[in-house]
């Protein structure tokens, strides 16, 4: 899952104003330890997204990924090769099942359903996320709601 790209922000404070190879290098530093951090965050936050989605009803990958875009305005993308590992993972912690039904072109397509234990343990995260979301409302002064 990737956040969409953002725009740059203003220059890091101690950094010189003209850029340069000091600047430039620290920033390059600075890019790849938040470039980590959101990759892990990411991490973390794509099952629930996945479960979210799925109490919704069954789907297919490729349309478990549209609405994962749409749900989420485009800013939450996630490729085949982030879904469908995730999916197989999720599916042998027994938080989603899959149905295999052929097309009538003759291809076969499996549909992904979340399960009662899905459901409780997206319950769970889901109140974990929103204490995150009231902590960060606190550090933040409310600035997160304005965004």
């Amino acid at each position: 899952m990737m956040l969409a790209p953002t725009p740059a922000v203003g220059s890091l404070r101690g950094l010189p104003a003209y850029g340069g190879p000091k600047a430039e290098a620290i920033s390059l530093k600075t890019m790849e330890v938040f470039m980590k951090f959101e990759s892990q965050l990411l991490k973390g936050i794509a099952p629930v997204v996945v479960l979210q989605i799925l109490s919704r009803g069954e789907m297919y990958g490729y349309e478990l990924t549209l609405a994962i875009e749409q749900r989420s305005d485009e800013i939450l993308t996630l490729g085949k090769g982030t879904l469908y590992p995730l999916l197989y993972n999720l599916e042998a912690k027994r938080l989603v099942k899959a149905r295999v039904e052929t097309t009538k072109s003759g291809r076969k397509r499996r549909y992904y359903s979340i399960t009662s234990k899905g459901k409780e343990y997206l319950a769970g995260q889901t109140e974990q996320l929103r204490k995150l979301r009231t902590g960060l409302d606190f550090v933040f002064g409310g600035a997160l709601k304005t965004v």
